[in-house]
């Protein structure tokens, strides 16, 4: 059976902090939405060489991403607008609710392994700048683009299972989209939600950590060799001077 998850909120945030989010969402929805289409043009309509660069792919592939979490996120902005009650209520039916948190869901994780990628592709090029030039990239990173988009479609599926439309406590005529209060879905959602968080959050930071803390390590190391080479050098040169003039 099916019951009501909130209970009795009455009043929304006041007035000017609710048009100050708006404000807000709006600037970060059109300057997102400028600034992924501007990097997705001015890299496909660029010379071939760029437009193939394995980085540039890359960013294109998460500019598309963010495009889509932006583009079904306007469903929420134009709600969030015209709704003075707090949380939001979800006007637009079940259908549209499993629809656009599938979409938003689904470009998160898409958009978080793409940067997980570049991360990896910048690392290897720096430890083996020459080995990653022999390495044909355009069959590896269409690979690595299916898996991707798969991997963040599979993942973000449950959503269509798993969302449903709750009444308010003192506004039932009004529904949220949210997740499913059945007992029967619970350890299906806390079973999602540890995977969501281990594989899209803990496991990709904890993966860029390491690359960077490689990098810093072998950077130091680099230092101090130069620093020795350099301080042998001089040494070695004072030696031969000293021995030139005895």
């Amino acid at each position: 059976m099916n019951v009501t998850i909130l209970i009795n909120v009455k009043n929304g945030p006041s007035e000017w902090f609710r048009i100050f989010l708006i404000v807000i969402f709006i600037i970060i929805l059109i300057v997102g939405l400028i600034g992924n289409s501007f990097v997705v043009l001015s890299i496909i309509t660029n010379h071939i060489e760029i437009r193939c660069s394995s980085t540039n792919l890359l960013l294109v592939n998460m500019s598309c991403a963010d495009l889509i979490i932006l583009i079904f996120n306007i469903f929420d902005i134009v709600q969030f607008s015209f709704d003075h009650f707090w949380p939001t209520a979800w006007y637009l039916g079940l259908s549209f609710c499993k629809i656009v948190r599938f979409a938003q869901v689904f470009g998160c994780y898409v958009s978080v392994q793409t940067l997980l990628i570049i991360s990896i592709e910048r690392y290897i090029s720096i430890i083996y700048p020459i080995k990653i030039s022999r390495i044909n990239y355009r069959k590896r990173l269409c690979l690595i683009f299916i898996l991707i988009w798969s991997c963040g479609s599979i993942m973000a599926l449950p959503n269509l299972y798993l969302l449903e439309l709750h009444p308010f406590y003192n506004r039932p005529q009004h529904f949220i989209c949210g997740l499913s209060d059945h007992w029967t879905d619970s350890h299906l959602i806390i079973f999602y939600k540890y995977a969501e968080l281990i594989l899209f959050f803990f496991l990709p930071a904890l993966i860029q950590v390491s690359l960077l803390l490689i990098l810093i390590i072998l950077h130091q190391n680099s230092y101090l060799l130069t620093n020795t080479r350099i301080k042998n050098s001089i040494v070695l040169s004072y030696v031969d001077r000293r021995n030139l003039l005895f």
